[in-house]
């Protein structure tokens, strides 16, 4: 699938400046991960696990149809910060970052993936990415 900057806004109905600020900032919102394999005709899914707890490579593309469990773009994150008792204090302090930004992030569903890979990364746990056609 030879996609260009070019192709990639035009599917997402943007201008080729905001695709290339996502690589020049090396970082993107969740929304247009899921919007972008949505278009492209994928499912994509994200998982935190304990490093302990796993072996398997964090990427897998697999040929069966999945079927997400729930809607929301930050599913995964509000179960991890549940499954490992990481409370918003801490987040905020770990990420510098004040409780009205993690509480947009509830609101919106949203969040940039670079906080993602940096809680990851703090706390010792796997960012596993499930690619699945539809």
């Amino acid at each position: 699938m030879n996609l260009t900057v070019g192709d990639l806004a035009a599917r997402m109905g943007l201008s080729r400046q905001s695709v290339y600020y996502w690589f020049k900032k090396d970082d993107v919102k969740i929304s247009n991960i899921y919007r972008l394999f949505d278009l492209l005709g994928y499912e994509i899914r994200f998982s935190l696990t304990d490093m302990k707890d796993e072996a398997n490579p964090n990427v897998k593309v697999t040929s069966k149809l999945y079927s997400p469990e729930t809607p929301k773009n930050l599913d995964f994150l509000t179960i991890a910060l549940n499954q490992y008792r990481i409370n918003k204090t801490d987040l905020c302090r770990d990420l510098n970052l004040g409780a009205t930004t993690i509480y947009s992030w509830q609101v919106h569903d949203d969040c940039f993936m670079s906080y993602i890979f940096r809680i990851a990364e703090l706390r010792g746990l796997r960012l596993n990415i499930n690619i699945n056609p539809k």
